[in-house]
């Protein structure tokens, strides 16, 4: 009789620790779909980013001397007479990594006025706001103020800049113009927009060598040779670049070097030579990419990354500048001719340009 009640008072707890059991596994379910829905109206935290909440961040305007908590777009701070409001907050995809991102322009006034642009992003439901730094210089030109910044739909950032140039007095600079950027790994990317009716571009069309390439209207030719004709179209070399800026874009035939080659070996060789050049002129911060296969005019072609090569126009031998990283492509076309094409990594212009680079021959 006891052992049948025992019996029974066992089958009794562990019907309670199986329920118990159960009803704390439903509770943990319910929490976890509950915290899923999050962005559907649940209680749980909002995890894409909202207007709401570029309007409420804190931003460190005034070059990070005041922490400006924003209350629907706006702060204000009566004892330090500044006036902060968003101008522009738009929610983009901007540098193309998959998540959405809040480009957020901000005006404050304090003795006078001044935009400030930021970058808006949401993890795990926290708010983090980030100043983009604005290029106020260039090799030849010092920019001595920015005065307006906007941002279209499709993510271009303009920026317009009264810029001093070389005889300006520091007070008075004589140029003004808009410079446009794109947001790509976190800074800005100065082009003109990659949507740009391809029509305004130029072609060039290299009738000895034949290959062509379009490029736009502000940018330079150029070749090695001190005797090349004006319009270069049998040089050897072509340079495409912007006048105190940087080289975008450089073709190079090579002539009967390397022809009898098989062009991956050429290739290999070529970044070889690369890799151990021992011109004392180079950096020691100096790199060399590994190599990868590109498309080339529909066939295939070789490439890596470099950041110093002897170059065309330069004294000292080496133009490529440091700090700046070029992809290097070794490409031939349907006879066997080699050609070595370099371009500048991450500038949408000069990706644009080599796109367009094809073989006519």
């Amino acid at each position: 009789m006891r052992e049948n009640v025992k019996g029974k008072s066992n089958i009794l707890s562990l019907l309670i620790l199986v329920s118990t059991f159960l009803v704390l596994l439903g509770v943990g379910v319910w929490m976890y779909f509950e915290k899923g829905d999050a962005n559907k109206g649940g209680t749980g935290p909002i995890k894409e980013l909202t207007v709401g909440d570029t309007k409420n961040a804190t931003y460190s305007v005034w070059g990070d001397d005041i922490e400006a908590k924003l209350d629907n777009g706006v702060y204000r701070d009566e004892t330090q007479k500044i006036f902060s409001t968003i101008t522009i907050n738009l929610i983009e995809d901007f540098d193309l990594d998959g998540k959405k991102e809040a480009i957020v322009v901000i005006d404050s006034s304090r003795a006078d006025s001044t935009n400030e642009l930021f970058l808006v992003t949401k993890e795990d439901g926290k708010v983090k706001t980030e100043r983009i730094e604005i290029p106020l210089r260039n090799n030849e030109i010092g920019v001595r103020n920015y005065n307006g910044i906007s941002v279209d739909e499709k993510g271009v950032i303009r920026i317009s800049m009264d810029i001093l140039a070389k005889d300006d007095a520091h007070c008075c600079p004589s140029i003004h113009e808009t410079r446009m950027y794109w947001f790509r790994e976190n800074k800005l990317v100065e082009t003109s927009p990659i949507f740009e009716e391809k029509s305004t571009w130029k072609t060039y069309r290299n009738v000895e060598y034949g290959f062509e390439v379009k490029y736009p209207q502000n940018v330079k030719l150029g070749s090695s040779n001190v005797y090349a004709s004006p319009n270069l179209i049998d040089e050897q070399d072509v340079e495409f670049f912007k006048p105190g800026v940087a080289t975008l874009l450089e073709v190079e035939a090579q002539n009967d070097f390397g022809m009898e080659r098989d062009l991956k070996e050429f290739a290999e060789s070529f970044r070889d030579y690369q890799v151990h050049d021992t011109n004392p002129n180079i950096s020691k911060t100096r790199k060399v990419g590994e190599m990868f296969s590109v498309s080339v005019s529909g066939d295939t072609a070789y490439a890596f990354t470099l950041t110093e090569m002897v170059g065309m126009f330069s004294t000292s031998g080496y133009t490529l500048g440091r700090g700046l990283e070029y992809v290097f492509v070794v490409a031939q076309n349907s006879s066997g001719d080699k050609y070595i094409i370099h371009y500048l990594e991450n500038d949408l212009e000069a990706i644009d340009m080599f796109n367009s680079f094809k073989f006519t021959n």
